[in-house]
């Protein structure tokens, strides 16, 4: 199902004009996330934010949190929220609460029951369009590093992760072990994975191409 654009909510312009122009990662995962795992992942943030990565993730309890401790600059993260306030959150000039139509949209297509979900459901998986796409929709990711239980598209984060692949956007979970010790050489300093160096290459010549305007 293609995106299309739709009209930014005001309270996003300011974020959405410098998180458009940079490279954006996903860190999302499980509220169960083990906190070994949740320690990598805010040392893979603070490294990924040294690198010159824009952290997007949803502000929830377990690997959100821990994704968003690691970064410490308030221009590397935007925060998406599936309303305002949630999990305790002020309205912090990285935090966005608001979506466009298209969001909607796309999150009921990707959920596999979707008619079943709570209105508060509804929210938290139209969010997690945003973590994946963008403010509006055409801006994905350049990939998703994340944690679930069973190493599968489960859970909430599952959305996120139907999405990420259906647009192409790799997806590193760290419940596989190969993907761990990658990211783990990662965060004390050592080579990027390879497939992470590959996507990187690919973003920045689309960003180019963009900004040529061809």
């Amino acid at each position: 199902m293609p995106a299309s654009s739709n009209t930014i909510p005001d309270v996003c312009a300011v974020s959405w004009g410098w998180h458009r122009s940079q490279l954006s990662y996903a860190g999302v995962g499980s509220r169960e996330t083990p906190s070994d795992v949740m320690e990598l992942m805010c040392h893979c943030a603070g490294r990924l934010e040294r690198c010159g990565y824009i952290l997007r993730s949803g502000g929830a309890d377990g690997a959100d949190t821990a994704f968003e401790s690691g970064v410490r600059e308030c221009c590397a993260k935007l925060i998406l929220l599936p309303w305002r306030g949630f999990n305790g959150r002020r309205d912090e000039s990285y935090c966005i609460w608001q979506y466009g139509p298209d969001h909607a949209k796309l999150a009921r297509y990707f959920h596999p029951n979707w008619w079943a979900c709570s209105s508060g459901a509804k929210m938290l998986h139209t969010r997690n369009v945003a973590q994946v796409l963008g403010l509006d929709c055409t801006v994905p990711a350049v990939f998703v590093l994340c944690w679930t239980k069973d190493g599968r598209d489960s859970g909430g984060t599952g959305q996120a992760l139907r999405i990420a692949r259906s647009y192409g956007v790799v997806v590193y979970n760290l419940h596989d072990p190969r993907v761990r010790e990658a990211f783990e050489e990662f965060a004390t300093g050592g080579r990027r994975p390879y497939a992470l160096e590959e996507e990187e290459r690919t973003e920045r010549f689309r960003l180019e191409f963009l900004a040529e305007g061809r």
